[in-house]
């Protein structure tokens, strides 16, 4: 600590990746360290953009974030592949123990749901990514072809990971939730809003949410697994989440 000379900061100040502090408390550096990790863990992040049929990859400028675009057809080559397999018996297996109940969908659903995370898992594998988003909307409410069939749950299980699973291959909203896991060790919940003016309420809904919003640690919420809402068919989560919990609504840019 150093308070009678505050410019003996300054040259530190202007370091890139460096912080300052004046404070005789030191619990504040793992904060601080935190913060470096965070930084370089997003100029280190493989993101890949399922969508189109086009591949090719882009850097984020100035984070360095990495986006691997993917064709869609490559995705559910995947999907085709993943049938019978072991690991999709698994994860069925633990989707269903770990629900709460399942309301609409069939077993033959969740089974497609477990494929989904399954594909997705080789797929982050074979382009060397850490997360993944895809413009799956389109083709899951009008089940369009290439056929893809709604990969909520999976999402649910990548975001409890502690990386990303993105819907309608939106960027910025992935880059966030990794900041997220990356910063808070937690992860977060993409959403679209909802305004009642009225009651003066927000509310903010989507297809698939994490259970450890709490932290990665934390015992995670429960689940329902629920049709897709505008689809109508399906396996994706209702998380039951904890109320009167204090949230905080952000968005990188």
């Amino acid at each position: 600590t150093l308070h009678s000379r505050p410019e003996v900061y300054e040259r530190f100040r202007k370091e890139h990746h460096c912080f300052a502090a004046a404070s005789a408390n030191v619990d504040w550096l793992a904060n601080g360290l935190r913060l470096l990790k965070a930084r370089w863990q997003l100029g280190q992040t493989r993101l890949t953009v399922v969508t189109g049929d086009a591949t090719e990859e882009k850097t984020i400028d100035p984070l360095g974030t990495v986006l691997c675009y993917t064709p869609i057809q490559r995705y559910v080559d995947l999907y085709d592949a993943t049938k019978n397999s072991d690991e999709v018996a698994e994860i069925t297996t633990l989707y269903g123990s770990n629900a709460k109940g399942m309301v609409e969908p069939s077993e033959d659903d969740l089974v497609q749901a477990a494929r989904a995370y399954v594909a997705s898992r080789r797929l982050l594998k074979e382009t060397g990514c850490h997360g993944i988003t895809m413009d799956c909307f389109p083709h899951v409410a009008k089940r369009r072809r290439p056929y893809i069939f709604p990969p909520c749950l999976a999402f649910m299980q990548l975001l409890d990971e502690g990386t990303t699973g993105g819907c309608e291959a939106d960027v910025f909203p992935c880059i966030t939730e990794l900041l997220s896991s990356y910063l808070l060790g937690r992860p977060g919940f993409l959403h679209n809003p909802i305004y009642d003016t009225v009651r003066n309420l927000y509310a903010g809904a989507h297809c698939k949410a994490p259970t450890r919003m709490a932290g990665f640690d934390a015992d995670p919420e429960s689940y329902v697994i629920r049709s897709h809402h505008e689809a109508d068919y399906g396996a994706v989560p209702q998380v039951l989440f904890k109320e009167n919990q204090p949230a905080t609504l952000w968005r990188f840019l």
